[in-house]
């Protein structure tokens, strides 16, 4: 809608996205795609796991602790903007203890109460965890108009994306 603030005041500012295909083989659907397509078997004979995704919890913990902090350190030096001007960090909510060893490694930031977390009363409800973080940091008072929030998530593949934005005056 018309707004009488200016363009670069509100709104999306900078993405960032990556992968690592090395660490591919930690989130993994075996069957299924052009290379590996599903049979009816695949689907119908309990013993036939090759349709689900499997992933390798321990291994995908320990390196996403470590790569979440990276890639919030690479979105605002891309975008130049300082971490501390960074008013919220929306992360998707694959486990809470990811989320808070994360939190902990930005500590020298301070970003305690300005991570919202829904995990505990949603569960990992996979890429609607952004847009619930959003609307619960909104809810909570915790984003206010002007603050920059950052937004992170992580998928398989092991894949990464992150959305820099303005709050406005909404």
């Amino acid at each position: 809608e018309r707004t009488t603030e200016s363009a670069d005041w509100f709104g999306p500012h900078w993405f960032l996205s990556g992968t690592d295909g090395a660490l591919g083989n930690l989130i993994i659907a075996p069957r299924g795609g052009s290379r590996t397509p599903l049979s009816p078997e695949d689907i119908t004979d309990p013993f036939m796991h090759g349709h689900k995704l499997l992933m390798n919890g321990n291994a995908v913990f320990k390196e996403v602790v470590e790569l979440l902090p990276r890639i919030v350190r690479a979105a605002v030096k891309y975008a130049r903007v300082p971490l501390q001007e960074v008013g919220c960090i929306i992360f998707h909510q694959m486990n809470g203890r990811i989320i808070d060893a994360a939190e902990k490694r930005l500590r020298r930031y301070d970003f305690k109460g300005r991570v919202p977390i829904t995990i505990d009363r949603f569960g990992n409800t996979t890429s609607a965890s952004i847009p619930l973080g959003y609307a619960t940091a909104l809810e909570e008072g915790v984003i206010q108009p002007g603050m920059y929030v950052l937004f992170v998530a992580i998928g398989g593949g092991l894949t990464w994306s992150t959305a820099l934005m303005r709050q406005g005056n909404f």
